[in-house]
């Protein structure tokens, strides 16, 4: 295989920068100390996992993607519930609904199949995850797999073909350990012998375990060295190949994590205050964020709805689509990226404590509201640094060896990177080069959250780009 650049995505679903070292990533730490690791990336808001796979899938920001949430508020396609994006039949709902395409912005490897690159995509995260990363895969006869939802597979027949082969796909498990060992499995004996210019390997841990076993956990660490010992296997593969070849590797994680420290029924509370919701009133998704949209009869609630939701003491901040003016309370959602004409009326993100330390002596704890994420558990979606804060490193052509970055950096930047070292033209909606480390002045930007003394969004601009660092209290760096 001698026809150029070659580029290999790894993801490591919801690691921690500082759950790594102190001998539990041993492959990583080896990986991060010869490559270009960019020590202040960040993912974007709301710091959710599909939220974050298509922003890294297009490089774009979940204004131009159209995707905003996990659980996609779309009352044109669904008025009585969220879409979840995780289910690939709602995706297809969104897809019909929206001409045949799941997002407003193409993919990464859209553009290389029509640029003639073979792609794969092997994961083990969520069928809607995967199915973001390449959502016409199938149409251009690209692998696209994924053990969580083995009947995803593409293109046609593979599945069958590699069940026969590598046996049933293993019992989900906590830590998920046999799961990511038969997804390298697949890659190293199936996968690469189709010879892609561009692979992307979702592995679903830690994220899988942390939200049941905390930050913590002895599962948790478990989960941690397992899915390290996968990259190590990738690794040794990557460092076998013809030099010729020119792989590079980017290693990321799409977003971190927090200790849930209580729960919070927001709709109770919505209830509780007046605000009707369900079928034919407010519309809404939460988790450690929350998007609410409004019936085109209900308008009138708008400004009060923004007024309590600012004030709640369960809430960090609010924020408001730019078109609707200034709101009683609000910032608004172009700071944080999504004001796009898919938003809903108002998104927040639940409260949160920097300065509160778990038992692994791992700062930030939130609120949560959700059913399956236990207190003690750990979640991501807010607006806390230590759930925006990522992994992200670079190894091959164009990056220096050994090199530690604090230019700011975020997933958003990885479409464009692969594009540039894959040949592909670039297309205005995609952020900067991870290769690009001119030195730009970097300047910080405080926003004060209206209502909350002392309480402030900060963002970094470097360059023509702008990443969102986290909410921060007074004293707060």
């Amino acid at each position: 295989m001698r026809d150029g650049n070659r580029v290999m995505i790894v993801v490591l679903d919801g690691l921690r920068g500082d759950l790594i070292g102190s001998g539990v990533t041993p492959n990583l730490d080896a990986f991060l100390s010869t490559a270009t690791h960019f020590r202040k990336a960040r993912a974007v808001f709301p710091t959710s996992t599909r939220v974050n796979a298509a922003a890294l899938s297009t490089g774009a920001m979940p204004a131009q993607t159209g995707l905003m949430s996990n659980r996609l508020l779309a009352p044109e396609i669904e008025p009585a519930r969220p879409l979840n994006t995780g289910d690939p039949e709602d995706l297809r709902r969104i897809e019909a609904a929206r001409g045949g395409r799941l997002l407003d912005t193409e993919t990464l490897a859209e553009r290389a199949a029509r640029a003639g690159r073979r792609v794969a995509v092997v994961s083990s995260a969520s069928g809607g995850t995967t199915r973001l990363l390449h959502p016409r895969a199938a149409a251009f006869g690209h692998v696209r797999l994924t053990l969580r939802d083995w009947k995803e597979t593409a293109p046609a027949g593979l599945a069958a073909e590699l069940e026969e082969r590598f046996g049933s796909v293993p019992a989900a498990a906590r830590p998920n350990t046999g799961r990511l060992r038969r997804q390298t499995d697949i890659w190293l004996d199936a996968v690469a012998a189709t010879e892609p210019h561009l692979a992307i390997l979702w592995y679903g841990e830690p994220d899988w375990t942390l939200h049941q076993d905390g930050l913590a956990g002895p599962r948790s660490r478990a989960a941690i060295r397992a899915v390290d010992a996968e990259l190590g296997r990738l690794l040794d593969w990557q460092a076998d190949r013809d030099r010729d070849e020119r792989w590079t590797v980017i290693v990321a994680s799409d977003h971190g994590h927090v200790a849930v420290s209580e729960k919070v029924d927001a709709r109770e509370n919505l209830r509780g205050a007046g605000f009707p919701t369900g079928f034919g009133g407010i519309l809404s998704s939460f988790g450690r964020y929350g998007a609410l949209a409004l019936p085109a009869e209900r308008r009138d609630l708008l400004a009060p709805l923004a007024e309590f939701l600012a004030a709640a003491p369960w809430v960090a901040a609010a924020f408001a689509r730019d078109a609707a003016g200034p709101l009683p309370g609000t910032l608004p959602m172009s700071l944080i990226g999504c004001d796009g004409p898919r938003a809903p009326d108002l998104m927040i993100a639940l409260h949160g404590i920097r300065d509160a330390w778990t038992a692994g002596g791992l700062s930030g704890q939130g609120l949560m509201d959700s059913d399956t994420v236990p207190v003690g558990g750990s979640a991501h979606g807010g607006l806390l640094p230590e759930e925006l804060a990522t992994v992200l490193a670079a190894s091959g052509p164009g990056f220096d060896r050994g090199r530690t970055s604090d230019a700011p950096a975020g997933v958003t930047d990885i479409a464009a990177t692969a594009a540039a070292l894959l040949g592909l033209a670039r297309p205005a909606s995609e952020r900067g080069l991870l290769g690009d480390l001119r030195p730009h002045s970097v300047q910080v930007e405080n926003h004060a959250v209206p209502g909350r003394p002392g309480r402030r969004l900060r963002m970094r601009r470097y360059g023509a780009q702008v990443y969102v660092d986290g909410i921060y209290e007074a004293g707060e760096e």
